[in-house]
C-alpha cells in the first residue's frame, strides 16, 4: 500500500503519519528524506536482505524534491508499504492518474487560525474573540501554530535574515509572508514575546503530562490576559 500525506498543516500530517506507523509496529522502519540518494530508496524497496524482515519505508519530502516520479510510484510492489510525507502541498497534476493502489490525504491549515494569529498584537480587541471562534479541530493544533508564530515574531524583532529564518523554520516563507510577520512584530515588545513563548512551552508541558484539567483555549486566554492586556 502506498500513502501520500501532503499539505501545509505539517502538524496534522505528522500526527497522521504517527497513526499510520502504529499499524506497522513490528516492521523495520526505513526513514529517508530529501537529502537521501535515490539509490537508497531503490535498495530499501527492492534490495534482498539476509533476514527477510517486514519493512515500511518513510520518504520525507521525496516528491517535492523530485526524487521519484509517477513511474517510480507505479512500480512499487503492492505488498511493500511506502509512506510519502510531504511538508507542503503537492501539485495536483502529479497526483492524478497514478496507476497504483494509493491513499492520498491533503492537510490544509484551517483559515480561522491564521486570522487569529494575525490578530496577535498589543492590546488587540479581536484576539480573544478570534481565539474563542476556533473549532475543536483548529484547537488541537493551536499550541504548535501559536508557538511557531511567536518564534517568527521574535526572529523578526531580532532582524534575522530571511535565509536564516527559513532554516530555523524548516520550510521557506514567501516574501509577502515575511513582510507581514515583520510588520506584526512592530506592535509587540520583545520581552513580552519571550514571556509568551515561555508560557506556551509551559502550557504544552502541562497538557502533555496531564497536569491540568483546563483546555488549550482557556490556558492561552489566561496567558494573553497576563501579557497582552486585551
Amino acid at each position: 500500500m502506498i500513502y501520500i500525506l501532503h499539505g501545509n498543516d505539517t502538524l496534522a500530517s505528522y500526527n497522521r503519519l504517527q497513526l499510520l506507523l502504529n499499524n506497522f509496529q513490528d516492521f523495520e522502519k526505513i526513514k529517508l528524506d530529501e537529502k537521501s540518494e535515490k539509490d537508497e530508496y531503490v535498495m530499501a524497496l527492492f534490495g534482498q536482505d539476509l533476514i527477510e524482515e517486514n519493512k515500511v519505508i518513510i520518504c520525507a519530502n521525496f516528491l517535492s524534491a523530485k526524487k521519484v516520479i509517477k513511474k517510480d510510484i507505479a512500480n512499487i510492489p503492492e505488498a511493500k508499504p511506502v509512506i510519502f510525507w510531504e511538508k507542503e502541498k503537492i501539485n495536483s497534476k502529479f497526483l492524478t492518474n497514478i496507476k497504483a493502489k494509493i491513499l492520498i490525504e491533503e492537510f490544509k491549515t484551517p483559515a480561522k487560525i491564521f486570522y487569529f494569529l494575525d490578530s496577535l498584537s498589543h492590546k488587540s480587541k479581536q484576539l480573544m474573540t478570534k481565539l474563542k471562534s476556533l473549532s475543536d479541530e483548529e484547537t488541537r493544533s493551536l499550541i504548535w501554530h501559536l508557538s511557531n508564530r511567536v518564534m517568527l515574531l521574535l526572529l523578526a524583532k531580532l532582524n534575522t535574515p530571511i535565509e536564516s529564518v527559513n532554516m530555523i523554520n524548516g520550510r521557506p516563507l514567501q516574501d509577502w509572508q515575511w513582510d507581514r510577520i515583520t510588520k506584526q512584530a512592530q506592535s509587540l515588545d520583545t520581552k513580552v514575546l519571550r514571556k509568551i513563548f515561555h508560557g506556551i512551552l509551559k502550557i504544552d508541558f502541562l497538557i502533555k503530562n496531564g497536569n491540568t484539567d483546563l483546555n488549550e483555549k482557556t490556558l492561552i486566554s489566561i496567558l494573553f490576559l497576563k501579557y497582552i492586556h486585551t
